[in-house]
């Protein structure tokens, strides 16, 4: 690890300012295709229940309404133009998050590494989708950073007394919101407070829970007021969104469902390893899939299929393990959602207008663009995570911050247990950037590895993972290559 000179008395860190402009020049360049079209998956309820909220003035949603009130807000102050509005307040967010990731990988390793974060993060093409797309990833990246930031500041001593407990409390203000945004923001929650019971205590405290407690506090303080009106509003206790039960029916059943590969014809022979991928994904012979109802009550209904898709797992142990696999994989895959949109510009034929599109339009609509852009963000995805994995492992990162990373890799890997896709590991793809730039500026200067066999044996350990799960990935890549020509 090296430490490079110091950035004190300069308004921005030396080498920010560049990155931060070229990420604001490529972001408000992919507004250009992207106003006025409508992406496949979730944008269309977004914009929904968004506009809903700004006519009628009720939520009705079945996500945590941050996401839903800052495009609400939008629509509410610019009318129609609202829509637009909210892929710009995105692209700004994301510029926002560039900044945050620098101040991390500085944090974590050094000022060099900050800046190449900054470059990184600036041209990642798999997250430049959540920069302009209406999906809750971008927001929920914008304040996960933040709060990452200030934990490992408070971790390794940068800030201390007065200042550390604001900081603190900001950062549990920061992680409130991130639940506040996505469900799976809870996963983190409880994540970086078992991080925080062992880089956080302090010695000479009685208690060694003081501090990650301090930051679960504040974190369910910014809660609270949301889910005491939707417990009162539905009847029963509800924390955050109403999703479990749907997320069972997709998860734990007997058919598979990866969104991200809507659409695409998945070979199931003639392709490397794509019998195998079948023979997980085959339910047992005369195995049924169980039906969603819409039981009035939405609480009941979500305990009703939670406990339905749980005893489906039980009573398929073995289907149930290897399905995970797949998951995994569907996790872990060199596909992103940059990848899905460029392949399905026309979107659906029955609709009209605006509505038709499913993807980009001009001029990445053109098919020479979307497959180069495909490529590139296929091999941008392997060259982070094979940077990422170097960087966890065998690169000497400051106190807390290689805790961290598997900390974050706990909260994210964990939605793998459930359903899967690219899409949800956007906030750990964002954090991986960090010992991905670690590991480029230890190559660039010859820095400190860290010492003896157990972080080369993890590295192996981390390889072999990957390349088991990216090898059950060539068949969707494959369908998604043929898709584009």
């Amino acid at each position: 690890m090296t430490d490079d000179r110091s950035n004190s008395g300069r308004w921005l860190p030396r080498g920010w300012l560049l990155p931060l402009v070229v990420a604001l020049v490529v972001r408000l360049a992919m507004l250009v295709p992207s106003v006025g079209r409508v992406f496949q998956g979730d944008e269309p309820a977004y914009r929904g229940l968004a506009s809903a909220w700004a006519d009628l003035g009720a939520y009705t949603g079945q996500w945590p309404p941050l996401h839903s009130a800052m495009l609400a807000g939008c629509y509410r102050a610019f009318g129609e133009g609202g829509e637009a509005a909210a892929r710009v307040v995105l692209s700004l967010l994301s510029v926002w998050s560039c900044a945050w990731l620098m101040a991390l990988a500085q944090r974590a390793h050094s000022e060099s590494a900050g800046r190449i974060a900054g470059w990184i993060g600036a041209l990642y093409l798999p997250l430049l989708p959540f920069a302009h797309v209406l999906l809750s990833e971008g927001l929920a990246i914008a304040v996960l950073l933040p709060a990452l930031t200030l934990l490992l500041a408070v971790a390794q001593g940068a800030a201390t007394g007065t200042r550390a407990t604001i900081a603190l409390v900001v950062a549990g203000a920061f992680l409130g919101l991130s639940c506040l945004t996505r469900e799976t923001g809870l996963f983190w929650l409880v994540a970086i407070t078992a991080w925080g019971l062992a880089a956080l205590r302090e010695p000479s405290q009685a208690i060694a829970i003081r501090r990650p407690a301090l930051v679960a506090a504040v974190a369910l303080t910014v809660v609270a007021p949301w889910s005491a009106r939707a417990s009162q509003s539905l009847g029963t206790f509800q924390l955050l969104g109403r999703t479990a039960g749907v997320n069972a029916y997709m998860g734990w059943n007997a058919d598979y469902v990866n969104f991200d590969l809507a659409g695409l014809d998945v070979p199931t022979e003639g392709v490397p390893v794509a019998a195998t991928r079948a023979r997980l994904l085959e339910p047992p012979p005369e195995t049924a899939k169980w039906q969603y109802e819409f039981v009035p009550h939405v609480g009941e209904r979500d305990r009703l299929h939670v406990q339905r898709g749980a005893a489906f797992a039980r009573e398929h142990p073995a289907f149930f393990a290897r399905t995970r696999v797949v998951k995994a994989a569907d996790l872990a895959t060199p596909l992103s959602f940059m990848t899905r949109f460029l392949r399905m510009p026309e979107g659906d034929p029955s609709l009209r207008g605006a509505r038709r599109s499913g993807g980009y339009g001009a001029p990445l609509d053109a098919t020479a663009a979307r497959v180069v852009l495909s490529v590139l963000a296929l091999l941008s995805v392997l060259a982070v995570a094979l940077l990422g994995a170097l960087g966890s492992t065998v690169v000497e990162l400051r106190r807390g911050a290689a805790s961290l990373l598997v900390a974050g890799f706990v909260a994210s890997s964990s939605v793998a247990l459930v359903v899967a896709m690219s899409r949800f590991r956007a906030p750990f793809e964002a954090l991986l950037l960090v010992p991905a730039a670690a590991a480029i500026a230890t190559l660039a200067q010859s820095g400190r590895w860290r010492p003896g066999v157990p972080p080369k044996v993890a590295l192996a350990l981390v390889l072999l993972v990957l390349a088991g799960l990216w090898t059950l990935s060539i068949p969707p890549v494959v369908a998604s290559f043929r898709s584009l020509l």
